[in-house]
């Protein structure tokens, strides 16, 4: 009996990851730019200067879970669609 409220707490937190795997598609884009359009401005947070995307980007190909967003012209780019100045 142990053993099986033992393998249930170890695949639970294992089960959630695979789950939010699913939830969230990727954003693809030819380039930065165009998959940055695209991401929703929820999954978008401030984090110092920079931006942490919650999300996979796919861009050339090439895939990047949960980008940080360094670049100022980029960062720029994405303050002014989802966090406009009051």
């Amino acid at each position: 009996m142990p053993t099986n409220r033992l393998a249930v707490l170890i695949s639970a937190p294992l089960m959630v990851t695979m789950l939010g795997g699913f939830l969230h598609r990727p954003i693809a884009g030819a380039n930065w730019h165009e998959a940055l359009e695209k991401v929703s401005c929820q999954n978008i947070t401030k984090v110092g200067d920079w931006l942490q995307l919650n999300a996979t980007v796919i861009v050339g190909g090439d895939s990047h879970p949960n980008p940080t967003i360094t670049k100022e012209g980029q960062i720029k780019m994405l303050e002014k669609r989802c966090f406009p100045k009051q």
